[in-house]
């Protein structure tokens, strides 16, 4: 009896998640959207966390979520199968692994990891890295999971100081994005367990948060704000972090680009409480870009482009003569509005041979 009723709460406890997830939303038709989420010992809950975690994908509709803390490989392809319009990729390794999941129409130009023989300062778990391509634009994301814990204090003169292993993992980051991707467009994102907003004495991202003319974390001002919009609940904190390069604060500045910590809890009739036992103790962090596009901004215009942002050349109706054998034909005209102009009929030249006058009236050629 036990066994029925402990079933018939589990498929309650389902039906009510479901219906309160479909509410969930994020991504935009217009925007590139990238999230980072720390899925704590995927699957913890077995199928029950697969499925919720493939319904919460499909109504985040972001593009590319960078994944870390996956367990079991096998439940993680199958969570992919559960996701039609995405494809994923699970790095080797270490016990907790990296990994994206990406919309299926993104061309991928290459995944792989970096410091591959230097991961300890990494938490044993090597950068992973995916360039993708929408539109023609090229983004290179570097998904990492640093080493957690520590006392708070960067003893930079220890290398088993877990601050200081964070902080050798950031600067390794910055060594890397400096010298082979410099003028890329970069989003390096993950669990980064540590905060932007301590002091500099003990900031394992004092050399990046000085260096503003090249890099900036979107997520600074949610560091700086309320715990509510924190990513980590359990030790409240903002453990999870999004940095771009320079090449893209151009579009993080447009308007209808935007910065989150996706409250998923909010959706589950437990809260959060529920949420941790199904999901994760993390909520994801979100980035949602508002693409520089060139083109035509002119709704009256040919090509008028509706995600442009940058005005460029517009097309119009052209009205004139559209008869190539008119005087004032208009190759550019594309609609003819009668102004064609024609040279009048000419007659050819006549030439005499011979002119004589006869008797009375009468003459002739």
């Amino acid at each position: 009896m036990k066994y029925y009723i402990i079933i018939l709460l589990l498929l309650v406890v389902n039906v009510c998640i479901s219906q309160s997830l479909s509410n969930v939303s994020f991504g935009t038709n217009n925007n590139f959207d990238v999230i980072t989420w720390n899925l704590e010992n995927f699957p913890k809950n077995g199928q029950t966390t697969i499925d919720s975690v493939a319904k919460i994908i499909e109504y985040m509709d972001a593009e590319v979520i960078a994944i870390q803390e996956i367990v079991n490989l096998s439940s993680f392809n199958t969570l992919i199968s559960q996701l039609p319009n995405y494809n994923g990729y699970c790095a080797t390794g270490s016990s907790h692994k990296l990994a994206f999941i990406y919309k299926s129409n993104l061309l991928i130009d290459t995944i792989y990891s970096i410091y591959n023989d230097s991961v300890y300062n990494f938490g044993q778990r090597a950068p992973l890295v995916i360039s993708c391509n929408l539109d023609n634009e090229l983004y290179n994301i570097i998904n990492s999971h640093f080493k957690c814990c520590g006392d708070g204090i960067l003893d930079t003169s220890n290398v088993n100081d877990e601050e200081n292993r964070r902080y050798n993992a950031m600067n390794m980051i910055k060594q890397y994005i400096d010298t082979y991707m410099d003028s890329a467009q970069v989003i390096f994102l993950g669990d980064l367990n540590d905060l932007l907003t301590d002091p500099y004495s003990n900031n394992i991202f004092r050399n990046i948060l000085n260096d503003t003319l090249n890099y900036f974390f979107v997520d600074l001002l949610i560091a700086n704000g309320s715990s509510y919009y924190w990513s980590y609940p359990p030790w409240p904190s903002h453990l999870d972090h999004i940095l771009i390069t320079n090449e893209l604060m151009q579009d993080f500045n447009n308007i209808n680009s935007f910065v989150e910590t996706i409250r998923l809890d909010d959706y589950f009739n437990g809260g959060f409480t529920l949420y941790d036992l199904i999901v994760s103790d993390h909520r994801p962090l979100g980035l949602s870009l508002q693409r520089t596009i060139a083109g035509c901004t002119d709704s009256l215009a040919l090509n008028y482009d509706s995600t442009a942002v940058l005005p460029d050349s517009c097309i119009y109706h052209i009205y004139g003569c559209t008869d190539s054998a008119a005087n004032n034909y208009n190759p550019l005209a594309i609609i003819d509005d009668g102004s064609c102009i024609y040279a009048p009929s000419t007659i050819a030249n006549l030439y005499f041979s011979e002119y004589a006058e006869g008797s009375s009236n009468n003459k002739y050629f």
